[in-house]
């Protein structure tokens, strides 16, 4: 129950409920490496509009104090306030159509960065990582924001640029940073393994066809002949994601067991029956591919309710073989190319 009589009504006291205010704040300098190359050139185009007097003039220098007063008391981007107030302001004086969208654009990313630094949405990473799920959501959406009307301020500046002392203060910091940005796709350009004319393609499972022919005919029959509700097994570790996951990622069925540490372990981390079901399935996807007999791995294939059983280079390697031939002897083989066997757990 609520200490207001608005919060006692269902629906608002769930909603505040799910919120959470910020005890910790980005910093500055985190900020303006992820996005000066975009905040730069918005708050020069904010700021230039020809010596005009009122409220916007007034607002430039709130957002001069306020980034300076923020770093005193606790609260870097404190700025982002009076930014979007005069973004707001300059987009409801703009005529023109384009500058107004950017600055609305602005605007609306402005409040986005700030609401993380005030609110945070609860949820079982609270206390170890609570602004990190909002954070990743709000910055992921305000780049796109900001990158767009970063853009057409740049534009909007430089078409009509003259040297100055003060045009010089601006642009020196966004070419350093528009310089820091182009590191990554110039140095892929650079330093990574050049693609054949023929491997250009969108197609992101050509290279398996091209390299694992083999694994690649598994997924597809996976994908093509196991219903939605029955369950697959593959083998596990948490050494090789990418390799184990490729059964289910390509063919979408359901595995027992994926790549535990990361994402798994961190969005679970606050469910402990789910942890434990993860601990024990990590013990018992190992039993079953070395089970000392059929049996054995019968039983725990009908507790999972699994309906395939799949074996390649990778099962073997962490499994060993002992089990295959138990399946050999017991189960079906429905699906078999080069490396790789499907079994179907059977009577089921």
């Amino acid at each position: 129950v609520g200490t207001s009589p608005l919060l006692d009504l269902p629906l608002i006291g769930r909603l505040v409920a799910t919120f959470g205010l910020a005890e910790s704040r980005t910093q500055l300098h985190s900020f303006l490496f992820l996005f000066g190359l975009f905040l730069i050139p918005i708050m020069r185009f904010a700021a230039d509009q020809g010596g005009a007097k009122g409220w916007p003039t007034l607002l430039v220098w709130v957002v001069v104090i306020s980034l300076v007063v923020g770093q005193f008391v606790a609260f870097p981007l404190l700025f982002l306030c009076p930014l979007a107030a005069l973004l707001v302001v300059r987009a409801w004086q703009e005529q023109a159509h384009a500058p107004a969208m950017a600055y609305w654009l602005a605007a609306v990313g402005a409040l986005a960065l700030l609401a993380p630094e005030i609110v945070y949405i609860r949820d079982h990473l609270e206390g170890l990582m609570s602004r990190m799920v909002t954070i990743f959501k709000f910055y992921y959406h305000s780049w796109f924001l900001w990158g767009i009307a970063a853009a057409y301020a740049l534009w909007r500046l430089m078409r009509n640029f003259r040297p100055s002392l003060a045009n010089g203060a601006w642009l020196i910091p966004t070419i350093a940073l528009a310089l820091g940005a182009a590191i990554y796709p110039v140095g892929l350009l650079r330093w990574a393994e050049p693609w054949a004319p023929s491997e250009r393609t969108f197609d992101g499972l050509a290279f398996l066809a091209r390299e694992a022919p083999d694994e690649l005919a598994a997924a597809r029959w996976l994908q093509a002949n196991v219903r939605p509700e029955e369950r697959v097994l593959t083998g596990f570790c948490n050494c090789d994601y990418e390799r184990l996951a490729r059964p289910a990622s390509i063919s979408g069925v359901q595995t027992l067991l994926g790549i535990l540490d990361g994402h798994e372990r961190v969005w679970r981390s606050g469910i402990p029956e789910q942890m434990a079901a993860m601990k024990q399935r990590e013990r018992d996807v190992p039993a079953i591919y070395t089970a000392p007999d059929p049996e054995a791995a019968l039983s725990l294939l009908r507790s999972y309710q699994i309906r395939y059983i799949y074996v390649g280079p990778r099962e073997r390697e962490l499994h060993g073989e002992a089990g295959e031939r138990l399946f050999t002897e017991r189960f079906p083989i429905v699906f078999e190319q080069g490396a790789f066997r499907i079994y179907q757990v059977t009577p089921f």
